[in-house]
């Protein structure tokens, strides 16, 4: 029995050394990619281990391999996940999605541009990076993955594009230091959280094509004096504004036909 136990275990890493061995399809510059055979693209990677980056990364537009020049067109899930050295990050241009926890806990991370070319942005793709303040949201994201920004306890200002029709939920949820947060038109939903715990933010301008506000989206902002809300305003969620005890002035249109239990419980200072 004991002899079949150490066969079986043996098997079992030899299936896990394979298994990490083929995590990755080629290495360049110290980045790990996947071929996509279907299209002729590669998606960032990780080497299947522990692998490490430090300082300030690139991810170039194009990589070649065997005489062959791909375009990297994707970061997959976990790519960069907890790579606590990892300073700064340039995405190619030719980036279009960005993975699930692809960059979650990168605590020294603390710059990001993401590309034009973006479509994608995963949930929690950054959460956790509590060193960010610099962050920069190309014009073609349409959608702001759930998670995608939580806990960035550093970032301190934010523009989304109008792009982004979808402010997922808990997108900034814990941003604690944001101060300045700009919403272009063409944002159509502010998921449930998504700026939750935001407490140092001053104002919030909807833009006229939000149409919902989910529960909780704005819960706890504490120092928020003003929300002026777009004219498209259709419905307030539950506890939606619940706890900004700073608020003194919120207008609500004439398109509203939902305003939630608690929006406004506990604005102390709403006149």
């Amino acid at each position: 029995m004991k002899n079949v136990f150490s066969s079986i275990l043996t098997m079992a890493c030899l299936l896990l050394g394979a298994a990490a061995a083929s995590a990755y399809d080629f290495q360049s510059g110290g980045i790990y990619y996947n071929i996509n055979t279907s299209n002729g693209t590669v998606t960032v990677t990780n080497s299947g281990t522990s692998t490490q980056y430090t300082g300030d990364v690139t991810i170039p537009a194009t990589v070649t391999h065997e005489g062959k020049t791909y375009n990297v067109t994707a970061i997959a899930s976990y790519a960069f996940q907890n790579n606590v050295e990892l300073s700064s990050i340039t995405i190619g241009n030719k980036v279009r999605s960005i993975g699930y926890q692809a960059f979650k806990g990168c605590t020294m991370l603390t710059t990001v541009v993401i590309p034009n070319s973006t479509e994608e942005l995963g949930e929690q793709a950054f959460y956790g990076c509590s060193n960010l303040r610099n962050i920069t949201i190309g014009n073609s994201v349409k959608a702001i993955g759930n998670s995608a920004f939580e806990n960035c306890t550093s970032l301190a200002k934010i523009v989304i594009p109008g792009s982004a029709e979808t402010i997922g939920i808990s997108a900034f949820d814990g941003c604690n230091h944001l101060t300045d947060l700009t919403i272009e038109s063409g944002v159509v939903t502010i998921g449930s959280y998504a700026f939750a715990g935001c407490t140092t933010l001053p104002s919030v301008t909807l833009p006229n094509t939000v149409k919902n506000i989910y529960s909780y989206a704005f819960q706890n902002c504490t120092e928020l004096e003003t929300a002026t809300l777009g004219n498209k305003v259709f419905s307030i969620g539950y506890q939606a504004f619940r706890g900004c005890t700073a608020l003194r002035t919120v207008n609500i249109p004439n398109s509203t036909e939902e305003l939630g239990e608690q929006a406004f419980y506990g604005c102390s200072n709403l006149r």
